[in-house]
């Protein structure tokens, strides 16, 4: 994979003041921070082989095993008496294609869901939350967020833990503005610690590809075409999940028939957002030639499963996965299709919506 290279290369020159030169070979081709590099630096100096390319996999791999170990936390009481229910999630997650190929691959793409996750999932795993303990989840959230920065667009859905995750014995008003506070401060202390470093030593601010993924967020058009490129991915990435729960709990639209009217009503819409390549969304060279019609029909129907799923999601009621619905994955969505579009970054949304689905 040569897209590894990158971070690879990075990460012996912060090793070794002799591989300096080294670091020229991310800052023109990756636009994100250097907080994978840095970690894979660690290894390198702690297990002493810098030529071993498969050490900078090992926090990839470890992102992949916490989203497992995060949604055993969050559902070990849900499915109490359901375990199977776990070991399907945790079956389709794994086998799930971004999931599978980016978790083995020494990239930013898997840690920082990880991360993410688990940080999540403790704070709803940790019966009394002591300042430690919101210091520890904090600093987890911040170190996510210096590996990609698209992390912090999950802020409010950590935040909203506080307001409405926690047990009883916690919701005293001064450790919620406590807690909010840490959560507030701390990732903010890390990045801004992370940037000025960075700009001190490289002279890079934030990222030197900015001018390609600068969010753009008040170009309303823009953001709607590639928030339904997004809605096809995702629906595509669901799979048949959304219609096997749909058709199980038809009491939700009503009807069958109410469900089926809205599929058609939706077909329209899907098929004039299809058919165009939007940054790295598309799919290939399937879109041209005699497979052009095709596709485009594949795409529309993902873009109604994608709206099926969220309907579905919408009706979830257990408290630590409407948390991440409602302050996670909707505004996740909506901010991410400001900027340049790319598939890879559904890997922070696939896990939970799998969860959500299951």
């Amino acid at each position: 994979n040569n897209y590894e290279y990158p971070f690879v290369l990075a990460a012996r020159a912060l090793t070794s003041s002799t591989d300096a030169s080294l670091m020229d070979a991310y800052w023109p081709s990756i636009a994100n921070p250097l907080g994978y590099s840095i970690l894979v630096s660690l290894l390198f100096r702690i297990i002493e082989l810098r030529d071993a390319f498969w050490i900078s996999r090992i926090p990839a791999l470890l992102g992949a095993i916490l989203i497992l170990l995060a949604g055993w936390l969050m559902t070990k009481n849900l499915w109490r008496e359901r375990r199977r229910n776990f070991y399907i999630w945790a079956v389709l997650v794994v086998l799930q294609p971004m999931i599978a190929v980016f978790s083995t691959s020494g990239t930013t793409d898997i840690l920082p869901v990880g991360l993410l996750m688990f940080s999540i999932a403790l704070t709803f795993a940790i019966s009394e939350q002591k300042v430690g303990h919101i210091l520890l989840i904090a600093m987890i959230f911040g170190f996510a967020v210096i590996i990609k920065y698209n992390t912090a667009y999950f802020g409010l859905a950590l935040i909203s833990t506080v307001l409405i995750g926690r047990p009883k014995s916690t919701k005293k008003n001064f450790r919620r503005i406590r807690d909010i506070s840490i959560f507030t401060l701390v990732p903010g202390i890390i990045l801004l610690a992370y940037v000025y470093w960075c700009f001190d030593r490289f002279e890079v601010f934030i990222s030197s590809r900015y001018e390609v993924s600068e969010p753009h967020f008040f170009d309303l058009i823009g953001l709607s075409k590639n928030f339904a490129k997004y809605i096809s991915f995702f629906g595509m990435f669901c799979g048949a999940l959304p219609l096997t729960l749909l058709y199980s709990r038809q009491r939700r639209f009503g009807s069958g028939l109410r469900g089926i009217a809205l599929a058609v009503a939706l077909a329209p819409v899907g098929w004039l957002s299809s058919g165009q390549k939007l940054g790295e969304m598309d799919y290939g060279r399937f879109f041209e030639g005699n497979f052009f019609i095709f596709f485009r029909l594949i795409e529309t129907g993902c873009f109604v499963l994608g709206i099926f799923a969220f309907i579905t999601i919408l009706n979830v009621t257990c408290s630590a996965t409407k948390t991440i619905t409602t302050w996670g994955l909707f505004p996740y969505l909506i901010l991410i299709s400001a900027s340049y579009p790319s598939q890879r970054y559904l890997t922070f949304a696939i896990p939970g919506a799998i969860l959500l689905l299951t």
